[in-house]
């Protein structure tokens, strides 16, 4: 609220008789003088009755605006109200003290945020501290500035200082705090409140995106290799590349980690992977564990990151044990010996029926099948012909029949492509019989048309088919509605041989024949 000064001239004293004196004085070579008939001039204007009048004035005016607005309806009286009158920009910190201050209270923190791990959502939070004391004058609050003697923040960080009131600093970072994962916020142990207050010791707390977490790992030191973390060889198990979430120093981090296998330890060493000139930005996140010992097969590694763990010294530690698995090859072994119900032909002529030997992995690319012994119900017998297809061999027999027994001995020597050796075994496995199969002749939607120079028939077959029906109909046209509703005939499966295609011929006539004299038009079956 500004106040224009408002001068009354009352009384019986003439005004131009006073400025007259007045222009005398300040024609006056004395500034004493000048000065002194100034203040006299000023003095004699303040009258008893100017005064009333001006008050008089502004409570009119006053009134006036307050009642448009709907502030108030009355005058206040204001002549109890004690004022107290200092300068916005040297706040009296003896006054301060006095009134918000008790005696002999120190400086302390009251309350400071955020700690800890900050959530990936606000990785550009407001950090602030607030004291139990006044630190500014009010002039301050909402000023804008780009650093601070109470307030540090290691690594550096670009950023605006910000007093939201008297007593609570805060800090606005410019980017979100990506560069580094560790942040400590210090507060000076010489900062002093407006009262004299002083802490006792600097005060500090730590503020961090994530905690150290393992997220990758592979065999090898190969980052294009494709290799995976099942069946890995045991020699490319020996190295081992972990990465990680946040940098870590090899030598730190390298003291906490652990390699296992169950309850086994490997020593290793620590270093930094060779990554390729395109991955290079990840080096400084990963170490490369180079295992003492080479691991055996069937083994289950385990590389655990314990509570407790930390990237660098005095950074925030593991809260919870971490852990990353490979698993090496599985020992090298025929497992099975099969066959399938579905490699019988459909059409009875005599044919190769396969057997199937599936080993735990690939079979070495020059392996040979000559050395297999294989017998068919006890009587050995020679494969017609062998394949190999990744790691499984299949020998190729003649005159099999359902309900044989096929027996398959593995020889000495037979490596897989890792070149380990599987062990001699035997394996046996019965020939199982053709599933149910049924046939009719396939045409996809379209018409078939049968020739007029033979007998109009429908040619299906079967195999070990027990029961059924069929239904036979003759049709409106060629187009259109599709069948009419089929009569079912029950069929009688009781005389054809089991494990045998049997073709069947349906004659077609007494359905044609019921739309045409001469046995033309459509008909259908289902």
């Amino acid at each position: 609220l500004a106040v224009l000064p408002v001068f009354f001239s009352c009384g019986s004293k003439s005004p131009d008789s006073d400025s007259a004196s007045l222009q005398a004085a300040l024609n006056s070579s004395s500034a004493v003088e000048r000065a002194e008939a100034v203040r006299n001039f000023q003095t004699g204007l303040l009258t008893d009755a100017a005064l009333e009048g001006a008050q008089n004035l502004l409570s009119t005016a006053g009134r006036a605006r307050s009642e448009k607005e709907g502030l108030i309806r009355e005058a206040i009286d204001y002549s109890d109200i004690q004022t107290r009158y200092y300068s916005v920009e040297a706040v009296s910190a003896a006054y301060l003290s006095e009134e918000e201050t008790p005696d002999g209270k120190e400086l302390t923190i009251l309350d400071y945020g955020p700690r800890g791990e900050i959530p990936a959502e606000n990785r550009r939070p407001t950090i602030f501290v607030m004291f139990n004391q006044a630190m500014v004058p009010l002039a301050q609050l909402g000023r804008v500035m780009r650093e601070s003697e109470i307030l540090s923040i290691d690594p550096p960080v670009e950023g605006r200082y910000t007093w939201y009131g008297t007593k609570t600093l805060s800090f606005r970072p410019d980017e979100p705090l990506l560069d580094s994962p560790f942040y400590r916020i210090s507060v000076s142990g010489s900062t002093r409140s407006l009262a004299k207050g002083k802490l006792r010791e600097p005060f500090v707390f730590d503020l961090f995106g994530e905690r150290l977490k393992m997220v990758n790992m592979f065999p090898g030191n190969d980052a294009d290799a494709d290799v995976g973390i099942y069946e890995v060889p045991p020699s490319l198990a020996r190295e081992l590349t972990v990465e990680f979430n946040q940098p870590v120093d090899p030598e730190t981090v390298g003291q906490y980690l652990i390699v296992r296998n169950k309850k086994k330890e490997y020593a290793f060493t620590v270093s930094r992977p060779d990554y390729p000139e395109r991955l290079i930005s990840r080096t400084d996140r990963a170490v490369l564990l180079r295992l003492e010992t080479e691991p055996s097969d069937n083994a289950r590694l385990d590389v655990v990151l314990p509570r407790g763990a930390v990237p660098f010294e005095n950074y925030p530690s593991v809260q919870g044990e971490q852990k990353l698995r490979l698993y090496t090859l599985r020992s090298f072994e025929a497992e099975e010996l099969d066959s399938s119900a579905w490699d019988f032909p459909q059409d009875n002529r005599p044919s190769l029926y396969p057997v199937y030997l599936h080993f735990s992995h690939p079979l070495a690319e020059d392996v040979s099948l000559e050395n297999f012994r294989i017998e068919v119900d006890g009587v050995p017998v020679k494969a017609e012909e062998t394949r190999v297809s990744w790691s499984t061999a299949a020998f190729y027999l003649n005159g099999i029949k359902p309900g044989m027994k096929v027996e398959v001995t593995v020889p000495p020597g037979i490596t897989d492509r890792y070149g380990r050796t599987a062990p001699e075994v035997r394996l046996k496995t019965e020939i199982p019989r053709p599933r149910p199969m049924v046939e009719f002749p396939r045409n996809y939607g379209l018409l078939q048309h049968l020739e007029a120079e033979f007998p109009p028939s429908l040619v299906w077959l079967t195999r070990n088919v027990t029961e059924g029906t069929l239904g036979l109909a003759a049709r409106k046209s060629f187009y259109g509605s599709r069948t009419l509703s089929f009569e079912q005939q029950e069929l009688d499966f009781s005389s054809i041989p089991r494990d045998t295609t049997y073709f069947h011929k349906t004659d077609l006539t007494p359905y044609l024949l019921s739309q045409t004299e001469n046995g033309a038009g459509p008909a259908g079956y289902g």
